[in-house]
């Protein structure tokens, strides 16, 4: 009597993992089909694959052999969740410049967020100066010293000008210097 109970249950167990695998690897599209791509491992689907260390300048190996399997646009699975990439410059142009979607309208925001704290004229009239008057300061605390590590002090005067200038950290009032953070973290 307990091995026949034991066997339904084992076999309902199979089925039921059997089905939710078959759903995870041919997820549902509310509005047509996925483009063609593999799901991955279920939860965290291929995001180690993705975001695997590459030392290339050029495309990481992993989205280059799913463009090989799969064409330039291809769906995959990212922390357990559905995700379509599109490595096509004209699909990617045509959906950046639309203006009725959403990610149409999220681009323009970001684009001109973003314009409008680092544009050209933005970069003339408040950047430059301010940086001007960084590299003035460290050239004059410079002066004072018989001898300079110039790649090192280049590195924490770029450093500090640009965490200043992205959230105001300012290293002559702050206990901790940024730079030096920075070092020991490269460090390991």
């Amino acid at each position: 009597m307990w091995s026949v109970g034991l066997y339904v249950v084992i076999t309902l167990l199979a089925m039921y993992m059997s089905h939710w695998v078959y759903k995870w690897s041919h997820p549902k599209c509310n509005n047509g089909i996925l483009p063609p791509g593999s799901m991955g491992f279920p939860l965290i689907g291929e995001s180690l694959l993705l975001f695997s260390t590459s030392y290339f300048l050029d495309l990481p190996p992993f989205i280059k052999n799913r463009i090989q399997r799969y064409g330039p646009i291809f769906g995959i699975s990212l922390g357990g969740r559905s995700a379509v990439v599109s490595a096509d410059p004209q699909f990617n142009h045509s959906i950046g410049e639309s203006k009725t979607n959403a990610l149409g309208i999220v681009h323009k925001y970001i684009r001109s967020s973003t314009l409008s704290h680092f544009g050209s004229e933005v970069l003339k009239t408040t950047v430059l100066p301010q940086l001007e008057e960084e590299v003035h300061k460290t050239l004059l605390s410079w002066s004072t010293h018989s001898s300079v590590d110039v790649k090192c002090a280049s590195a924490t005067m770029t450093l500090d000008s640009t965490a200043k200038l992205l959230f105001s950290y300012y290293s002559e009032s702050s206990p901790e210097k940024i730079s030096d953070n920075f070092a020991d973290f490269l460090q390991g």
